[in-house]
């Protein structure tokens, strides 16, 4: 059993904000502990790079290091912070001494994290051997190489999910960037119940939350000034499925692993205020606040049916 979480920010920074995120992160830390701790990493991503860290022990140790305190500082207003994933690792296959099989896991342009254990790997990176290198042990690694992969071929971030997903055994949550794509952070998971992920959104201060667990989030973000639980806009239990969340608008597009549906895209953004309207409504598919009479009245707006969806 591993832990993951992590941050996503669409919205304009402030220092307050900042200051927020970045206690989020070091208490989402030291809460998912409680999953792992042979080993831990964060990865921070900015408009500027791609920061990653980690180390072979566990989350309260890895927040007093210097290392840890230079990635954490791009979670500020100046550098444009986008989105941050963690993870704290409870060893299956793998030494926690070789740093390649800790989390997040680097798989060239692919960085993410796992919860979960894959059944075939070995199988796989013989399969591909051709195509993907194997730098560590952990049977993590594999996910990404093939989202990699695949996405090196001319795939889509969701159908190199899909690909990945029908050639693996065993259970995985995951969270992954692409650094060629750094305007999206892919969140998916194979099963029912455990593992998965929960993913908080709060369209007041256009901002995401997601852990492994109801209980962590809500513990790590209880006395949270911009993420406290009690003002989230909604929740997703990400389970069968997966989301691939828009970093600039917060457009949330999710999908199902085993088939070509597609749930409809919604925006997490702030709703347009219309006050005093009695015409107002939301927009069925991305959620928005829209005025019936002056956009159209098919229970959708504009915006949704300009882009086709």
């Amino acid at each position: 059993m591993c832990g993951i979480f992590g941050l996503i920010n669409y919205g304009p920074n402030s220092y307050d904000k900042a200051h927020s995120f970045r206690k989020a992160t070091y208490n989402l830390l030291k809460a998912s502990e409680s999953r792992g701790k042979d080993a831990s990493g964060i990865c921070v991503l900015t408009e500027e790079k791609v920061s990653v860290y980690k180390e072979a022990f566990k989350g309260s140790k890895l927040v007093r290091t210097t290392e840890y305190s230079d990635v954490v500082k791009n979670i500020n207003c100046a550098k444009n912070f986008k989105a941050m994933i963690g993870h704290t690792r409870q060893k299956t296959k793998g030494t926690q001494r070789l740093n390649e099989n800790n989390h997040p896991i680097i798989a060239n342009k692919v960085i993410g994290v796992h919860n979960g254990m894959v059944g075939n790997d070995d199988s796989l990176f013989s399969k591909y051997s051709d195509c993907i290198n194997r730098l560590g042990q952990v049977d993590s690694e594999i996910i990404f190489r093939l989202i990699d992969y695949h996405i090196s071929t001319g795939k889509t971030i969701v159908e190199a999910v899909k690909l990945a997903h029908g050639e693996m055994t065993g259970s995985y949550a995951c969270a992954f960037i692409h650094t060629d794509m750094p305007r999206y952070l892919t969140l998916f998971s194979n099963a029912l119940s455990y593992p998965n992920a929960i993913l908080y959104i709060y369209k007041n201060v256009r901002s995401m939350v997601f852990a492994s667990s109801k209980f962590i989030l809500n513990e790590s973000l209880e006395h949270s000034k911009w993420l406290n639980p009690a003002h989230t806009s909604k929740s997703i239990d990400i389970s069968m499925s997966g989301v691939r969340i828009d970093l600039e608008t917060g457009k949330i597009l999710e999908f199902d692993l085993d088939n070509d549906d597609y749930k409809h895209p919604w925006s997490a953004g702030k709703r347009r205020e219309i006050g005093g309207n009695s015409n107002a409504h939301d927009c069925s598919l991305c959620n928005t606040g829209y005025d019936m009479m002056s956009e159209c009245n098919a229970g959708v707006c504009s915006n949704c049916i300009m882009n086709g969806y």
